[in-house]
C-alpha cells in the first residue's frame, strides 16, 4: 500500500455522482501559509445544515426522498474542511452516512471536493465559485455506461444555507433532472469555530502547564470522565496539569463537530495525548459547553479509547487485503533534498513518525491518521483508501494541511506483501509531481520498507526521495 508507513494519508475514487468530503498532511519548512481569501470562503461553509430534497427517476436509481443533516468544520490549520452526512433513510446514493473534504488550489483559484458514503460510493470533482453560485461538471461510468453530470450550488440570500442541483447526461447535450437538495443552516460556524479555538486553546495551555488559562476555560463545576471510569473533578484536573510528572507532554484535538442549542453547546471529536513516559492514547471525547458573559467554558468531558480492533467478517475480500495495515507503527528512515522545488518535508535528513490506521464507514476505507517528524517540523496527516471494483485496484488521495493534495492508484501482489503505488501530487503552489512507491511487507505482518521516487519531468525520469521502515506496535 502506498507509503501507508509515512507520508501519502489515502482517499479512495470509484463514481463520480454526487456531494463532497474529507483530510491531511502538514507543514513544509519555512513559516506557515497564509490562508488566501479563497480558503477563507470555505470557513463561510462551516456549520450545520438540515438537509431536504429528492432524488429524481433516472436510470441510476429510483426517485425518493432525501432528508438529513451536514456538519462540517475546518481542518489543517484552516486550509481544508471536514464535513459529515447522516440520513434518515438514504442519501441520493443509497448511503445512511458520509464524509466528506473540500480543499482550495489558489494557483487555479478553484475548488476540489471529495465524498465517501458507507455504501462504498465516492465521488471528486474540482468546482468553481462564481458569486452566489458555485458549478462543476464531471464524467463518469455507472452500471457500464458512461455518463455526464453537471451540479450547482447557489447560496440563500442572509447566509441562510444553500441550494444544490445537479443534472445528468448520456451525451452531453441532452440533460436531465438527477436530484435537488435544500441545505438550511441550523448553527451558523461563528459560535461553533468560536468554540473549537478555545478548545485548542486548552490543549495547548495543558501541555505548555498554564493552569490560569485552562482554570479560565473550565466551569467551576467541571469534571473529566477517563476512559476507565476515573472522575476528575476541576481542582484534581489543574493539580495533575501543574505536574510534570502527571500532564500531557503532547496533545492534539480533531474532528471536532459542534451542535449548538441556546448557549449550551454539545462537541464531539479525537483528542490525542502522550503521557509523560511517552506512552500515547487516541480518545474519542464528548463535551458540554456553555455560553456565559460571552464566552465559552467547559462544564464536563467524557473520554472513550479509540475501538482499534477489526471485525473482519465484515469486510469485503479486497478490504480483507488492507487489514494488514490496522493497528499503531512506529517508523523512521532517510530523506533527501527535494528532488522538486515545492515538495514538504524540507530539505535532507532523517525522519521519524507514528501511523495509526482503523476500517472505518463500515469496513469500507481504511483511514490513516500520521504524526511524521521531519527536517521542517512536525507535519500531521489523515486519509482514507477503498478498493475501486471498475478499475479492479485501490485509489486513494491525501489533503495536506499546506494546501498540497495527492490522489494515487495502488496494486497488490498475490501474496498481499508487495503494494506498488502510481500518484499525481499538487503542491501548495499548484505545481503537479508524479511519484510513485513500493512498500513490501514482511511475512508476519510486523514490519514495512517503503522507497519512493518522485519526477521533476512528468514521468519521463525518476529521482529517489526517501526510504523508511515501520514496525508494528499493536493492532
Amino acid at each position: 500500500m502506498k507509503n501507508q508507513n509515512r507520508r501519502w494519508a489515502w482517499w479512495m475514487l470509484v463514481l463520480l455522482f454526487w456531494t463532497v468530503s474529507g483530510v491531511v498532511l502538514a507543514q513544509a519548512a519555512g513559516e506557515r501559509p497564509e490562508l488566501t481569501a479563497g480558503h477563507k470562503k470555505m470557513l463561510d461553509w462551516c456549520g450545520q445544515y438540515t438537509i431536504t430534497g429528492k432524488t429524481f427517476t433516472s436510470p441510476l436509481g429510483p426517485a425518493h426522498p432525501v432528508k438529513g443533516t451536514w456538519i462540517a468544520g475546518p481542518i489543517l490549520n484552516g486550509f481544508a474542511i471536514e464535513g459529515s452526512y447522516s440520513f434518515e433513510g438514504k442519501g441520493p446514493n443509497g448511503e445512511t452516512q458520509g464524509r466528506e473534504i473540500i480543499s482550495y488550489d489558489p494557483e487555479t483559484d478553484k475548488y476540489h471536493y471529495i465524498f465517501w458514503g458507507d455504501t462504498g460510493y465516492v465521488d471528486q470533482a474540482p468546482f468553481t465559485q462564481q458569486g452566489a453560485v458555485a458549478s462543476w461538471q464531471t464524467t463518469s461510468v455507472m452500471n457500464g455506461k458512461k455518463y455526464h453530470f453537471r451540479g450547482t450550488e447557489t447560496d440563500l440570500p442572509d447566509g441562510a444555507g444553500f441550494v444544490r442541483r445537479e443534472d445528468y447526461s448520456t451525451d452531453g447535450q441532452t440533460w436531465q433532472p438527477l436530484h435537488e437538495s435544500r441545505f438550511t443552516i441550523v448553527t451558523p460556524a461563528g459560535d461553533e469555530q468560536a468554540l473549537i479555538r478555545v478548545q485548542q486553546e486548552w490543549s495547548r495551555a495543558e501541555v505548555a502547564g498554564d493552569v490560569r488559562t485552562v482554570d479560565r476555560i473550565l466551569a467551576d463545576e467541571y469534571v473529566l470522565t477517563l476512559s476507565d471510569g476515573t472522575l476528575l473533578p476541576k481542582a484534581a484536573y489543574l493539580r495533575d496539569i501543574q505536574s510534570e510528572d502527571t500532564r500531557s507532554i503532547a496533545m492534539s484535538v480533531e474532528g471536532t463537530k459542534v451542535q449548538l442549542y441556546g448557549d449550551i453547546a454539545l462537541a464531539k471529536g479525537i483528542v490525542k495525548w502522550t503521557e509523560p513516559g511517552g506512552k500515547k492514547h487516541e480518545d474519542l471525547f464528548s463535551e458540554v459547553w456553555q455560553k456565559r458573559d460571552g464566552r465559552w467554558q467547559c462544564l464536563a468531558t467524557h473520554e472513550s479509547e479509540v475501538e482499534q480492533t477489526v471485525d473482519s467478517a465484515k469486510l469485503s475480500d479486497e478490504m480483507k487485503k488492507l487489514a494488514v495495515f490496522a493497528g499503531e507503527w512506529t517508523y523512521e528512515g532517510e530523506q533527501t533534498a527535494p528532488p522538486v522545488p515545492g515538495l514538504p518535508y524540507g530539505g535532507a535528513g532523517r525522519f521519524h513518525g507514528t501511523s495509526t490506521c482503523r476500517f472505518v464507514l463500515g469496513g469500507r476505507f481504511l483511514e490513516q491518521r500520521i504524526e511524521d517528524h521531519n527536517p521542517s517540523g512536525t507535519t500531521t496527516s489523515v486519509g482514507l483508501e477503498g478498493y475501486d471494483p471498475r478499475a479492479e485496484n485501490y485509489v486513494s488521495s491525501a489533503f495536506v494541511s499546506d494546501g498540497s493534495r495527492d490522489i494515487s492508484t495502488e496494486t497488490v501482489s498475490a501474496d498481499g506483501c508487495t503494494w506498488t503505488s502510481q500518484s499525481t501530487m499538487t503542491t501548495s503552489t499548484g505545481q503537479t509531481v508524479p511519484v510513485r512507491s513500493v512498500t513490501t511487507i514482511s511475512p508476519d505482518g510486523m514490519r514495512q520498507t517503503s522507497t519512493t521516487e518522485v519526477s521533476p519531468d512528468g514521468g519521463k525520469t525518476w529521482k529517489h526521495w526517501y526510504k523508511d521502515e515501520s514496525h508494528k506496535v499493536k493492532e
